[in-house]
């Protein structure tokens, strides 16, 4: 409850950063052509997130605006070059439009804490903007493939680039607060996508979600739970991994191939899931992000996942 209390006292300097970071990219993407500007998404995506009624709607508004937008400035463009008699170099492209979507989403998301309900519809979003292309893109033949090339990218980019692992997990910074809250948005979101459909983040996801449970319980355990911000915030990070998209890694890792692909073994599964629990013992009911609890949780989830190995 504690928990929940804070994100709902930081909502308003949250919504004010976010806020902010959108008006000043709709800003700096005025003057560019409407074929590659991104003004008309930050806007839908504005309008998504300040809506004050049926989150599902406001989703669902937002997707046809985005869609809509897209296809509106291909034609436009093309129609410059069919009034010269010369076919429109532009194609309806899915990879494209969800590239600049999945930019967008992962761009906010370091200022929406993952338990914030902002953050669910943002997540949601992007889900859904994936599921749902429109007919005008599935021409016959199209190769569907690579879809989600952009999903990925913006989740491969913001993955290597805010891992806190990467610092030193002992020391004590003016940054270490938002490096770790900003981890935390960035593989919640990545577990969402994953949780959801793998496909979207293709073999990527699971990779990812093995290394950080392999840095964190095996190859970069320095630090003190009960105390270091970016410790805590390594080892949330897996635990909300697990909480989020258990299910999903799985299904997976239930593949014998692909667990020793992903160097997860029955045993090294049963150590990690040991530790977790050292580590939730360790830590004060107090523990900031209501860590205690959210690290029994994963726990007693990853207790049930051994069955798969």
């Amino acid at each position: 409850m504690a928990n929940q209390d804070t994100v709902n006292a930081d909502n308003k300097q949250e919504d004010q950063q976010w806020l902010k970071t959108i008006e000043t990219c709709i800003e700096e993407q005025q003057d560019e052509l409407d074929v590659n500007s991104q003004a008309a998404y930050y806007e839908a995506v504005r309008d998504m997130l300040l809506h004050q009624g049926d989150s599902d709607e406001a989703i669902s508004q937002a997707i046809e605006r985005c869609y809509d937008h897209y296809i509106n400035s291909i034609d436009v463009e093309n129609s410059r070059y069919e009034e010269d008699g010369i076919e429109g170099p532009h194609k309806y492209h899915v990879t494209n439009i969800l590239r600049s979507i999945a930019a967008i989403a992962f761009e906010l998301v370091y200022d929406l804490p993952y338990l914030d309900p902002k953050n669910e519809i943002l997540s949601r979003f992007l889900i859904q903007m994936a599921k749902n292309v429109p007919p005008k893109f599935r021409q016959e033949g199209a190769d569907t493939s690579r879809d989600f090339d952009g999903i990925q990218n913006a989740a491969r980019d913001s993955w290597e680039r805010f891992h806190v692992d990467s610092f030193n997990l002992e020391k004590e910074r003016p940054d270490a607060q938002q490096m770790a809250e900003v981890w935390l948005n960035v593989t919640a979101l990545i577990a969402k996508l994953f949780q959801e459909d793998p496909a979207l983040l293709a073999r990527y996801g699971g990779l990812w979600m093995s290394c950080d449970l392999l840095k964190a319980f095996e190859e970069n355990t320095k630090g003190d739970i009960t105390k270091h911000i970016l410790k805590q915030a390594q080892i949330l990070a897996v635990a909300n991994y697990i909480i989020i998209a258990g299910d999903a890694f799985a299904k997976i890792i239930a593949n014998k191939r692909r667990a020793q692909n992903y160097e997860i073994s029955a045993e090294k599964w049963k150590n990690w899931t040991s530790k977790l629990q050292e580590m939730a013992d360790a830590v004060d009911e107090d523990t900031r992000w209501n860590l205690k609890e959210r690290l029994q949780k994963a726990h007693d989830k990853m207790v049930k996942m051994q069955e798969v190995l």
